[in-house]
């Protein structure tokens, strides 16, 4: 099946995004389902800034204390497309953000979003896909330069196959930067993730590795967000990113449906490193 749709949070009323507010930015009628775990916008909501397409945002809480998925998340269901999954979008850290939580010194770290989750979510471990998704990582030596880093997670194991793991240069906070994520998930070949910032290629999955469970799964456009792992990540105040100019598309094609952003500015220095092994859970 082929797809394409985009975010409309031009159309979206500003203030808390209710479950009716997430259907003026993705309307009934396409080719998704929407599941809210956050109907009353407590953790979303809609915010002019006009540095984002349409001139408006969506806010998301990373709330003082909190870590792991919890009701932070809403998803768009599009079932069995069988074709590569394409996700592009905007994302920032607003200036006060805690990436450094100090307890203990050398952790911190969580998921921004959205992300493509091939297969389920949560519910029987055996169901569960594969999720290709972007962390911020201040773990170990990211701790005084915290960075971002491309994940390709089996949810029934925790094995990691973008290996070896790999981290951008440092995140600057308030600066806008464009995400993209394609995966075809189920047995290998074809089944592969691939990652990409501010235009050129990140990362791939490992090459000849299967993205369980098959190919033949539900394709999740999944817009959880969270601080991961445990309370030593959780941050020490309210902290808050903003994301916009979302496009969704099937197959193979490197371009999204409709008009594109600008060109960003090329960096001056080092844009990636590359590290050793590193498992990351998703607590949901």
């Amino acid at each position: 099946m082929d797809y394409s749709f985009s975010g409309d949070f031009a159309a979206a009323t500003i203030g808390p995004m209710t479950t009716a507010v997430k259907k003026q930015v993705w309307p009934d009628g396409g080719p998704y389902t929407m599941y809210d775990a956050d109907p009353n916008g407590t953790f979303f909501s809609i915010v002019s800034d006009t540095r984002f397409a349409g001139g408006k945002a969506c806010r998301m809480l990373y709330k003082k204390g909190a870590f792991g998925m919890g009701q932070q998340f809403y998803q768009l269901r599009v079932p069995s497309p069988q074709t590569v999954a394409n996700l592009e979008f905007d994302w920032l850290f607003e200036p006060n953000f805690d990436l450094n939580p100090p307890n203990p010194q050398n952790l911190g770290g969580g998921k921004i979003g959205p992300c493509i989750n091939w297969g389920e979510v949560g519910g029987v471990t055996e169901k569960r896909g594969t999720r290709a998704m972007w962390w911020y990582n201040a773990n170990g030596s990211n701790n005084a330069r915290p960075v971002y880093s491309p994940v390709c997670q089996d949810q029934r194991t925790g094995n990691q196959y973008v290996q070896p793991v790999k981290y951008t240069a440092p995140i600057v906070l308030d600066q806008m930067y464009r995400f993209r994520v394609r995966i075809f998930g189920g047995v290998s070949p074809p089944a592969r993730a691939n990652y990409w910032m501010d235009g050129p290629k990140v990362a791939d999955s490992i090459e000849g590795q299967a993205l369980q469970v098959t190919a033949q799964d539900d394709v999740l456009f999944d817009f959880a967000f969270f601080a991961g792992g445990g309370q030593e990540n959780a941050p020490r105040w309210d902290c808050y990113g903003r994301h916009g100019n979302i496009k969704c598309w099937s197959g193979s094609s490197d371009t999204p449906p409709g008009p594109t952003p600008p060109d960003p500015t090329p960096p001056t220095s080092g844009q990636y490193r590359i590290e050793g092994t590193v498992t990351l859970t998703l607590i949901s």
